[in-house]
């Protein structure tokens, strides 16, 4: 993860909604962690709740700290 201070095109509050509602979608991104491109249209995966990742997991999806489940 790059630090949120490269995220430009996005407040943080939308760039950490927008990458959970991804995560929550199966929804797969270029390699770039900073720009939410998606490499593909969305297939229909099951959702994923933010439940299932531990505190460490879901501070690397949303770029934070606090645990935000």
């Amino acid at each position: 993860m790059s630090p949120m201070a490269f995220v430009q095109k996005y407040t943080l509050d939308e760039f950490r909604k927008q990458r959970k509602s991804i995560v929550e979608n199966n929804i797969t991104l270029t390699h770039w962690s900073t720009e939410l491109f998606q490499t593909r249209s969305k297939l229909n995966l099951p959702k994923i709740s933010m439940k299932k990742f531990d505190a460490y997991q879901r501070a690397l999806i949303l770029g934070t700290d606090c645990d935000d489940s």
